[in-house]
């Protein structure tokens, strides 16, 4: 009758752990290729919010291949001592990232100018942008801010756009400014053409607009509007803020985003949607981690002492818990595991004579091992 009673509880207190997260462990690193397909105006439904859902994609085709590849620094034009990788758009395109092991941040970029791309930016962000945040949890919100400053000397801007204002400036700085919000709204499934995937669902607000600064009697000042209508003439709706919304669904199991939504700003609806190709789990870590992890203990049956062994295990902060035979949890404690880790000795000697259960969850909160614990205390 125990037997029976232990097993209709014990999964109602391990359920809570069901929920999906995702780690830094799935930031994409330098040398990898991001594989996606790109599909425009896709009939897809997107909308389901909190979790467990299933949302599915199955119905996308396989177009529009795209790479997109993380090269190393040295492969660019700009030497940027702090950066992790690089992605190369066009001759025109560089933009510099760097993993700071919790997020991917941009650092630095070369592009062209935002109002009448003809001039050529290169320069270190004022505030670095995010491009991937490694931890992420359901129900969690992020804010995140980016600006890039970028000077011109006056004597270097055309006559055609100088001629018509009346002043001898020293420089104009381009200011470009970005605030985004993240909102973790769902976890639960991903089907795509090739595979379904456990993901977490992210809603995303980014709004951008451009400022302008002159250098003048020795300080940056914000240009006027009167100042700003003379220089920009027919560009001057590139000052008015702009803001692009987006649905975006992550998976610890690859570091390519599985699928990232575009949306139209008039009704909510999928302009577009990148996806993963393929159904292969990218290589994470290497092929020893990528092999399922054991958790061990010895001596079983032990008089309070035992060790727990650690097999297989990618590094990062693990949970053990013990529960009775009813189901409660008695105890627990957390250990940080480094590879090749050597047995953990642990003193569980106040517990009573009995058989027990303990539950091991890996740094994402994934339960990877539940076994029996036997003690013989007199």
């Amino acid at each position: 009758m125990k037997q029976i009673l232990l097993y209709l509880l014990f999964p109602l207190c391990t359920g809570l752990f069901g929920q999906i997260s995702i780690s830094k462990f799935s930031l994409p690193y330098k040398g990898a290729t991001l594989k996606t397909y790109v599909n425009i105006s896709p009939e897809i439904d997107f909308s389901a919010n909190g979790g467990p859902q299933t949302w599915d994609f199955s119905n996308l085709s396989k177009t529009n291949p795209n790479e997109v590849e993380l090269l190393d620094p040295s492969e660019g034009s700009v030497d940027v001592s702090n950066a992790t990788f690089i992605i190369k758009t066009t001759d025109f395109v560089e933009q510099y990232y760097k993993n700071t092991g919790e997020f991917i941040e941009e650092t630095y970029i070369k592009t062209l100018d935002p109002i009448f791309n003809s001039f050529e930016i290169s320069n270190s962000y004022a505030k670095n942008p995010m491009y991937r945040k490694g931890t992420i949890i359901f129900g969690q919100s992020y804010a995140y801010e980016g600006r890039i400053e970028a000077p011109f000397a006056w004597d270097d801007l055309p006559d055609t756009l100088t001629g018509g204002i009346g002043l001898q400036l020293d420089s104009i700085r381009f200011n470009t400014n970005w605030v985004r919000t993240d909102e973790i709204t769902g976890w639960g499934t991903v089907i795509l053409p090739d595979a379904s995937w456990p993901a977490l669902k992210e809603e995303s607000n980014l709004e951008r607009f451009v400022t302008i600064d002159v250098f003048f009697l020795g300080t940056w000042i914000e240009a006027p509007v009167s100042l700003l209508e003379a220089f920009l003439g027919d560009f001057a709706d590139a000052l008015q803020p702009d803001t692009s919304y987006s649905v975006n669904f992550y998976t610890d199991e690859a570091i390519e985003v599985l699928a990232a939504i575009q949306l139209s700003e008039q009704n909510g609806e999928a302009n577009s949607i990148e996806y993963k190709q393929g159904s292969e789990i990218t290589e994470i870590f290497n092929a020893t981690a990528l092999r399922k992890p054991e958790v061990s203990t010895y001596p079983n049956p032990s008089y309070g002492i035992t060790s727990f062994k650690f097999d297989n295990c990618r590094a990062g902060t693990y949970n053990v818990q013990i529960h009775n035979i009813l189901g409660y949890k008695i105890w627990s404690k957390e250990y940080q595991i480094k590879q090749n880790q050597k047995p953990i000795e642990e003193d569980l000697s106040m517990l009573t004579k009995g058989t027990y259960l303990y539950s091991v969850y890996d740094p994402l909160g994934k339960k990877i091992a539940t076994k029996r614990l036997v003690i013989i205390n007199p």
